[in-house]
């Protein structure tokens, strides 16, 4: 009633006689297996046909290359223990795997139901206040300069573009849903419930005679702590006929691990300058992130609406 194969990394390279990349077919017939292991394997799916292992009570998947579970698995009342660690999953599902196996398999069940591509994203942006980040927000949508009074809480906005590689395909369509957070220091210890490595982070500073290195370092050491794997792009607004003081030098040597591929981008509001730089950038990132375009339950779409 027990089946345990662990797998190495490198299990699926070409100098294997016998290279093993998927879950074999003979399992099937396993019927009153209890106990299932795969684990360490590059493993990218699991076949619909698991939820006729009807006995089965635990199974463990970490290691692999999951971003998704079938739906069939939902089926399986027997099941106690689903091991899902150390997998690239998808974001919906990875939320539901960390609310334990209950969520999973309703997240499931609803996949059954129909599902469609999901292309939207959270862009963060962050700083304290006064410090030109509603500007950038409405620079990057496309809306007039206007002078602006102080956040307070949190504005969230959608911003809609098509996708970098089909812009003809409206189905494709990314929205970033931009939170724009008000930058007093009684609000900062809020932020941190909506730090996630999924998120897009811009850090906004208004452009002056001498950089705040104190509170770039203040944000970006909460950033690492919340989410270590999210990157962050260094935005210096009011920049109309001024070059920005910054030392790049310093920030990259301290925070490489947290800095986008390009992350630094001085701007002007006012003029627009180099906003059109940001926005590609920005859109062109959106467009890579390994979840966008990922299955999302058509019944959670309409629960949005």
């Amino acid at each position: 009633t027990r089946y345990w194969r662990d797998w190495s990394s490198d299990v699926c390279s070409s100098d294997l006689d016998n290279p093993i990349c998927v879950v074999p077919i003979w399992l099937r017939e396993l019927s009153r297996v209890k106990e299932l292991a795969i684990a360490k394997s590059q493993l990218t799916h699991l076949p619909d046909w698991i939820s006729q292992l009807y006995q089965l009570e635990t199974l463990f998947l970490r290691g692999n290359l999951l971003t998704d579970l079938p739906p069939s698995l939902a089926q399986l009342q027997t099941l106690k223990h689903l091991d899902l660690r150390n997998n690239p999953l998808n974001p919906n599902l990875a939320a539901a795997d960390g609310k334990g196996l209950d969520a999973v398999k309703s997240y499931l069940r609803e996949m059954a139901k129909g599902a469609t591509k999901r292309y939207e994203a959270k862009l963060l942006i962050l700083g304290d206040g006064n410090e030109g980040k509603t500007c950038v927000s409405r620079a990057l949508r496309g809306l007039p300069f206007r002078k602006q009074n102080t956040t307070r809480g949190v504005d969230v906005v959608q911003w809609k573009f098509p996708h970098p590689d089909d812009g003809a395909k409206r189905e494709k369509d990314i929205t970033l849903n931009i939170w724009d957070f008000e930058g007093q220091e009684i609000s900062h210890q809020t932020h941190q419930f909506f730090l996630t490595s999924e998120s897009l982070y811009l850090l906004v500073f208004k452009c002056r005679d001498q950089f705040l290195m104190d509170r770039a370092e203040y944000w970006l050491d909460t950033i690492r702590a919340r989410a270590p794997k999210a990157k962050v792009v260094i935005v210096i607004s009011q920049c109309e006929g001024r070059s920005p003081l910054v030392p790049l030098d310093r920030m990259q040597a301290q925070y490489s691990d947290l800095l986008a591929k390009e992350w630094f981008f001085s701007v002007g509001c006012e003029d627009g300058s180099n906003i059109p730089k940001l926005k590609d950038f920005l859109q062109r990132w959106a467009a890579d992130l390994e979840f966008m375009g990922s299955p999302w339950p058509v019944s959670y779409a309409k629960s949005e609406t």
